[in-house]
């Protein structure tokens, strides 16, 4: 029971801290990309890193590069399965050597040995791969880093680097392919040469039919060299084409690497939330504050008329109990 104001100020209520801010959608239309909340699945929110669709003039230009790509590919498997051997006609020049006599299929015989070109060629081919295999480990595993720091490594982003990385890989392995068996006709090439001019010397009784016969045989491999020079020279045209291609695919993916919108989505959330804090311990501070300011002069007040009343009657009350 109270006699007039004089009870003490009451202690401040304190509403609960506010709930977390929701962490804003960013678009990013420098890079086209985009950072959102989407629900999964299983009904659960999370963030995704998405691109933005390209506008009419990227996608034609990025469709061109991809264009390139498959068409520059596709024409270089094709020249690597096109063999000048198959074209130019060795029959007359094999039928010329299969009439001579013993003596000369002999030492004809000698002209055709040529070795095992095939494991020199398979040699090749697993020294180099060995090589190969230990440059794209190296450079996946610098790429997965470099999305991993990014924050990329499951992101469409990095699905398209893997993809892009893989297309490369696969186009370097047919090059290698290709230097591999250009290797194997340069050296069957030399070593066919050097056993035909060994073969010349002991052609002493020989010479016309000899002559003609490697008359005819030195036509047919210019024949063939002129074809294989015109068969790497597309193989080169076609490399350009790729790597334009590639340059071109290339340069939309990384133009969506550089986004910046996951950054950005992070740091306005972070400062929303900060903000809202700070506002909610200001307001808790000021309550403090205020009821620190009424509890003092509660305290500091004169003694009132009720006060006075109070404590004469408790002083006569004991008195009397004494």
């Amino acid at each position: 029971m109270s006699f007039g104001n004089d009870d003490p100020p009451a202690v401040p209520q304190y509403v609960a801290p506010p709930a977390p801010e929701e962490i804003m959608d960013v678009i990013d239309e420098i890079t086209g990309t985009q950072s959102i909340t989407v629900i999964g699945p299983d009904g659960k929110k999370r963030r995704k890193i998405e691109r933005l669709p390209r506008t009419p003039e990227e996608q034609e230009r990025f469709a061109l590069g991809e264009e390139l790509m498959t068409k520059s590919i596709n024409n270089i498997k094709d020249l690597y399965q096109y063999n000048p051997e198959n074209v130019i006609n060795f029959e007359p020049l094999l039928r010329t050597f299969a009439n001579l006599n013993d003596e000369r299929a002999n030492a004809l015989g000698q002209v055709a040995n040529i070795g095992n070109i095939r494991e020199d060629i398979q040699a090749f081919k697993d020294m180099q791969g060995a090589l190969d295999d230990d440059m794209f480990r190296r450079q996946n595993r610098e790429m997965e880093e470099n999305l991993g720091r990014k924050g990329l490594s499951d992101s469409y982003a990095g699905q398209e680097a893997r993809a892009f990385a893989a297309r490369n890989e696969n186009l370097y392995r047919k090059q290698s392919e290709l230097n591999a068996n250009q290797y194997g006709e340069d050296l069957a090439s030399k070593r066919l040469g050097r056993n035909a001019q060994a073969f010349a010397l002991d052609e002493t009784g020989r010479a016309g039919r000899l002559s003609a016969a490697e008359a005819e045989y030195q036509l047919r491999k210019d024949q063939q060299a002129d074809i294989e020079n015109k068969r790497q020279t597309a193989i080169g045209e076609n490399m350009n084409l790729l790597k334009v291609g590639s340059g071109i695919t290339r340069q939309d993916l990384d133009k969506a690497l550089a986004t910046q919108a996951p950054q950005i989505a992070n740091q306005t959330f972070q400062m929303q939330n900060a903000d809202s804090l700070q506002r909610y311990t200001a307001g808790v501070n000021a309550r403090n504050a205020a009821y620190d300011r009424e509890r003092n002069a509660y305290d500091q007040r004169p003694p009132t008329f009720t006060d006075m009343a109070l404590r004469t009657g408790a002083h006569l009350l004991g008195r009397q109990f004494g």
